[in-house]
């Protein structure tokens, strides 16, 4: 019939756009090829973005000699380097996504049937599962085989539920045929934009193209197993309906739609009639949600991928902050006190050896900070306790200092002694508090008359 001939060029245009931008290795020739469009627009692109990183480096260099610490150039600077790093990876982390995303796809794809030549065909998995041809086969055979009456009503309903199914099922894969092939030219144009994206991260004002870059990744690259997905869904349902609709009727299973209509007097059975329609319905309404269903998916995959990226690269950026405020402190302080002659000089020009002090001083307010962090600490262990860890060989010196600055303070008292006097300072507070509330006011002195 002509609606499951435009179901099978359906499928086949599906089938046709899977194979060359997700099973075949069109896109991985199109994406690696040596000095071909995506290789070098990629190429120009980093390129681009490291002009842009060294400009950044340098305001930052300026920054931090000039002290302008309101500018936040100390958070740039790590940041910075994190993204200076991975703009060089950036062609691998996207192809990594495309490829996560293509093989997800492919696990769906490789559960429809296949046909005679080995081939998986789509629109073979649909036909079996909706049963057309036997349908019409059927419904051919009512007027053959019972003399029915609303005969033509049963024939007309039976015609239109398999041809409307059949096209609904043909339409529903040619969108999907041109959603894949648009999605793989999104993906190489994306590809091609990936330095910018990751380049874009730096600044907070670029932040939000570098998250539409993220957005449009995700969303067009797990597209694709999620719009199979739901075609994969809406097969097995059709295949499951037919199995139950027979149950539900008590009807075994080599009992067609003739004995689903038609009941033992010869008439038309309008209650199975109704379900049998309803059961069409479902599947017709499953196909068409499959495509909006599949976006919304993607979106969501989309979504929660860029959070996921975003707090990797917050933890990245505290973890890298951290270490190179340390490195930072360490390597001006040893720039100021080296007696190195070569090293000695840097410390002498005005703007670098005042930019040098500024760093070394605000590593040892980081220092004083931890100090008086573990001091805080400390003074809550027993004064065994503190000796005990003061012998330690684990024990750095800073720590030990201040074990030693803890014990000093206490004095040779022992625990329960200092219990006693706090106890007994705590006691002493309070009589004062009372004394101080029930002491009488005096009256205010006569005037004399």
């Amino acid at each position: 019939t002509p609606a499951n001939l435009f179901l099978a060029i359906g499928g086949w245009a599906l089938d046709t756009s899977i194979s060359l931008t997700i099973n075949s290795g069109i896109f991985s020739d199109l994406a690696n090829e040596k000095n071909g469009v995506v290789s070098a627009g990629w190429g120009l692109s980093r390129d681009i973005v490291n002009i842009f990183l060294i400009f950044i480096l340098l305001y930052i260099a300026i920054a931090t000699i000039l002290q302008l610490s309101g500018y936040g150039a100390k958070q740039l600077l790590v940041i910075l380097i994190i993204i200076a790093f991975l703009v060089n990876f950036s062609a691998v982390i996207t192809k990594l996504i495309i490829d996560a995303s293509n093989v997800l796809a492919m696990g769906f794809y490789n559960s429809f049937e296949k046909g005679a030549d080995g081939q998986i065909e789509i629109s073979k998995t649909f036909k079996n599962a909706f049963n057309l041809e036997n349908i019409v086969r059927q419904v051919d055979a009512i007027k053959e085989s019972k003399d029915v009456k609303n005969l033509y009503l049963v024939q007309f309903l039976g015609y239109l539920l398999g041809a409307g199914i059949a096209a609904i099922a043909g339409f529903i894969f040619f969108v999907f045929a041109l959603l894949f092939l648009i999605r793989m030219i999104v993906l190489l144009i994306l590809l091609i934009l990936a330095p910018l994206a990751f380049g874009a991260m730096v600044l907070p004002s670029t932040k939000t193209h570098a998250k539409k870059w993220w957005d449009a990744l995700f969303h067009q690259a797990f597209f694709a197993p999620a719009a199979l997905f739901m075609l994969w869904m809406s097969a097995k349902m059709a295949t499951s309906m037919n199995s139950l609709f027979k149950k539900y009727l008590g009807l075994p299973d080599n009992k067609g739609i003739t004995d689903m209509l038609i009941d033992a007097q010869n008439k038309t059975n309008w209650d199975n009639l109704a379900k049998f329609v309803i059961q069409f319905v479902i599947i017709a309404i499953m196909l068409i949600a499959s495509i909006v269903v599949a976006k919304q998916m993607g979106a969501i995959g989309a979504d929660a991928a860029q959070k996921g990226v975003s707090k990797g690269l917050r933890k990245a950026q505290g973890y890298a902050g951290r270490i190179s405020r340390r490195v930072a402190g360490l390597g001006a302080e040893g720039l100021l006190t080296t007696e190195m002659p070569g090293l000695r000089h840097i410390r002498n020009i005005p703007l670098v050896g005042h930019g040098l002090a500024g760093v070394s001083a605000l590593r040892e307010k980081q220092l004083q900070a931890k100090e008086r962090e573990l001091e805080k600490s400390y003074g809550t262990y027993s004064t065994a306790g503190l000796e005990t860890l003061k012998k330690s060989p684990l024990t750095t010196e800073r720590r030990r200092k201040v074990i030693e600055k803890v014990l000093a303070k206490r004095g040779p008292k022992t625990t329960s002694e200092r219990i006693i006097e706090m106890l007994k300072a705590e006691a002493k507070k309070e009589v004062k508090e009372e004394t101080k509330a029930e002491k009488p006011i005096s009256p205010p002195p006569s005037k004399p008359v």
